[in-house]
């Protein structure tokens, strides 16, 4: 709960708390890795800071020994292992709960703080010399003091932490084990140009292994891409919890029966029977329409010529390079067009900045996906060099020059890692019954022919299909319970649509009980309702004819008008007037703050007519809402809520699924959103609580 403006509160933004976690657990991560070395295939770590020479020479830095052998020790374990175990405990010491003895030193230190902070900002205000040294005086003094409390001056009985406001502190002791393995993959696996890429700032992961596309709105999870950020300098984001998903099979299989595809390289069988099974499927094979005509091709699975596979078995690197290089000069020097395929965004660079030092630069091309293509026409000569972004549904325009001297050469340097993808690349040439060539060179220094590649590169495609398989049910589960807490929230809390449309209607109601006390008084009303009604009897006065109204005494006239009026009056009482009046008068009142609000508030349609109709907008689910006050800061808690029940309920990854256990477990945790419903308990970050009543937006711990 929000404390009371007088009580004393330390406030902690969400963002920070998260980023200090994740700086530490990466400078953790980071000590521990750069101490190791590794000696004739045995890991070692070094406890003193030291420096490797290119010769692998070791000089000790720091400490008072200086022979290198006496100051390292032999890692038993992986050294994943090792930089996991060392951390963890780090972490976990960092997120303990204070003992009572430490609480009080730690308050005792940010209390003074505080107090040394107020006194900063006084001194940069203060304009008096004396004062000024006065106040300069006592700042000083509160350092000191500061440095000699026992929680800074003992950090060996107060060693330090990192507080974590109340309702996190749970998570966050569950992805220490997830932070840790993201920050080794982020230190020791993930590179720049291969796994990943950066633009505009931001860390874009690349789908390397298939379709080299650039993954935008992709956003790795675990801390990995805040990791990423920080080994590349740049800005931290506050990691995220997902509150909202479906899986792409979950998406499909809402076409039931609908749904219907095109595609010229679904795979081989086992690749076609995943998809029958999880789509529910048939699938029709459609011949070409034009004949390949392609000679000395009867073993190859490709649809264009295919040139004897080069395997660069030396453990060199650059005579791999070499033969991608030799060949594709030898096919652009013969007038045709040449596409290099590469698996990583670096290997492109590498290969071009090659290839210029031997052939025209400016018939070297390179596409990776950060920037669109937008060459229109491949001509005799030239060379593009691409990631597997242009292995699929890239089609490149070739000059007809380039079909006479032999169509487009595409030189792949990678196997795939499905048949899928080879046969995208692949079909980048001899397109329409055109020419074409392809071949694979391809970096193998255990010396395996293609064929034995390809086999154990099949075989691992169906094994992990068949895992694939497993994890369609998981995601299946998952957006099952997505669902079924969809149905939940829906049923108790309007949606944000609705939650606006109740503003715009209790905007009206503002507007209009304004508008009534200046233009829509009782007193106004009555007034208009007499004249409505001496209208009517002067209508019915001048029907009647003249010499008949003229042979009337004085008397009898006021009987008559008498009359009519009452008539008038009982035909059309007061409150019959007054509420047409009141109709009519809300139209015209809508029409001026709708113009009043201007083009940026449009009222929507239901708001309207329920304005028109003197009521107030209230959606179907709306009645505990309309009860307790509630706004889009309740649905956020609650999706909040559900994110973090789903975080620690629901195994991530590859990790097993109890589906019994989970389900149990959600019934109950449904059960305690309708029943939190009821008792106007649904916000149980203070966050939500800060926000909702405009106060600081911040958490207490």
């Amino acid at each position: 709960k929000v404390p009371p403006e007088s009580e004393e509160r330390n406030w902690v933004d969400c963002a920070k708390v998260s980023e200090v976690v994740l700086a530490a657990t990466w400078q953790n991560v980071k000590h521990w890795s750069i101490h190791l070395i590794t000696d004739q295939g045995r890991v070692y770590y070094i406890k003193e800071d030291f420096y490797k020479d290119e010769n692998g020479q070791i000089t000790i830095l720091s400490g008072e020994e200086r022979d290198p052998n006496k100051c390292r020790c032999l890692i038993e374990e992986s050294v994943e292992e090792f930089i996991q175990a060392r951390t963890r405990g780090y972490i976990e010491l960092l997120l303990r709960d204070l003992s009572s003895d430490e609480k009080a030193a730690y308050e005792a230190s940010k209390k003074l703080e505080r107090e040394i902070s107020l006194l900063r900002t006084k001194l940069v205000n203060e304009k008096d010399p004396d004062n000024y040294k006065i106040k300069a005086d006592q700042l000083e003094q509160l350092e000191k003091d500061h440095q000699v409390l026992p929680w800074n001056a003992d950090r060996k009985k107060y060693p330090p932490t990192i507080v974590v406001p109340v309702h996190l502190k749970e998570l966050a002791r569950r992805q220490v084990p997830r932070w840790i393995q993201s920050a080794i993959n982020a230190a020791l696996v993930y590179k720049k140009g291969c796994h990943y890429d950066v633009h505009d700032g931001k860390i874009v992961p690349v789908d390397y292994d298939n379709t080299g596309v650039w993954q935008h709105n992709m956003v790795w999870s675990n801390g990995l891409a805040q990791f990423l950020q920080i080994k590349e300098g740049l800005k931290v984001s506050p990691e995220n919890i997902c509150t909202n998903f479906i899986s792409t099979v979950g998406f499909f299989r809402r076409y039931a029966q609908r749904l219907y595809g095109l595609t010229g390289t679904l795979g081989n069988e086992t690749t076609q029977e995943f998809f029958k099974k999880v789509y529910n499927t048939d699938l029709v094979i459609v011949p070409p329409y034009k004949q390949r005509l392609i000679v000395g091709n009867a073993d190859s699975r490709y649809a264009c010529k295919e040139l004897t596979p080069q395997i660069i078995t030396n453990k060199d690197i650059n005579k791999w390079y070499d033969a991608i290089e030799a060949s594709a000069l030898q096919h652009a020097q013969q007038q045709r067009a040449v596409l290099i395929i590469c698996k990583y965004i670096r290997q492109v660079h590498a290969l071009e900045e090659r290839l210029q030092r031997r052939y025209t630069k400016d018939k070297i091309f390179t596409y990776t996906g950060k920037k669109k293509f937008t060459k229109g026409k491949v001509y005799p000569g030239e060379v593009v060099i691409a990631t597997n972004i242009a292995g699929r549904g890239t089609d490149l325009t070739l000059d007809a020059l380039v079909e006479h001297h032999g169509g487009l050469h595409v030189c792949i340097t990678f196997l795939p890692e499905s048949y899928r993808v080879e046969l995208q690349n692949a079909g980048r040439t001899a397109r329409q019954g055109s020419k074409g060539t392809t071949q694979l060179i391809l970096h193998q220094p255990e010396a395996v022919a293609i064929a034995a590649l390809r086999q154990q590169r099949d075989e691992q495609e169906a094994e992990d299909l068949q895992k694939a398989i497993d994890e369609v049910k998981h995601m299946t589960f998952k957006d099952e319970l997505f669902q079924g807490f969809c149905r939940v929230e829906n049923k108790l809390i309007p949606t944000l649509d609705s939650f606006e449309r109740m503003r715009q209607s209790q905007l009206l109601k503002q507007l209009w009980e304004a508008y009534t006390q200046d233009s829509l008084s009782s007193a106004l009303i009555a007034d208009r309702y007499e004249r409505h009604v001496d209208n009517c009897v002067q209508t019915q006065i001048d029907a009647i004819p003249a010499t008949q109204w003229s042979s009337l005494s004085p008397a009898e006239k006021q009987v008559q008008k008498a009359t009519i009026a009452q008539a008038v009056r009982t035909e059309n009482s007061f409150s019959e007037f007054q509420q047409i009046y009141t109709l009519n008068a809300r139209k015209k009142a809508l029409q001026k703050f709708q113009k009043e609000l201007g083009d940026s508030h449009t009222l929507h349609r239901d708001v309207v007519t329920a304005f028109e109709e003197g009521r107030e907008y209230i959606p179907e689910n709306g009645a505990l809402a309309v009860k307790h006050g509630w706004g889009p800061h309740e649905r956020k808690a609650v999706e909040e809520r559900f994110g973090l029940w789903f975080h620690k309920h629901v195994p991530q990854g590859k990790e097993p699924i109890d589906v019994d256990k989970i389900r149990t477990a959600f019934k109950e945790f449904i059960q305690e959103i309708e029943a939190d419903a009821q008792a106007n308990n649904l916000i149980h970050n203070p966050f939500f609580l800060c926000t909702k009543r405009q106060l600081p937006v911040a958490i207490i711990c």
